[in-house]
């Protein structure tokens, strides 16, 4: 899968106080969003589906347009 690495922190770890980073996956047709956040010292992760939010932009998006084409 291709994916964005952010190389920053997103959060401290409640487990073991490590850097949790995230990386997004967009993937697939339809397209398919995820993002998985990974504990840089005890390893611990979680994906997380995020496609929800991919809809969410786009109808935002397609709202701005309609608003601007009315206009």
């Amino acid at each position: 899968m291709g994916g964005i690495y952010l190389d920053v922190p997103a959060f401290k770890c409640p487990i073991c106080g490590g850097d949790v980073g995230a990386e997004l996956d967009i993937w697939g047709k339809p397209k398919v969003v995820s993002v998985i956040f990974k504990c840089h010292r005890c390893g611990r992760s979680i994906d997380v589906d995020a496609t929800d939010l991919l809809g969410e932009a786009r109808d935002y998006f397609d709202d701005v347009l309609e608003r601007i084409e009315g206009e």
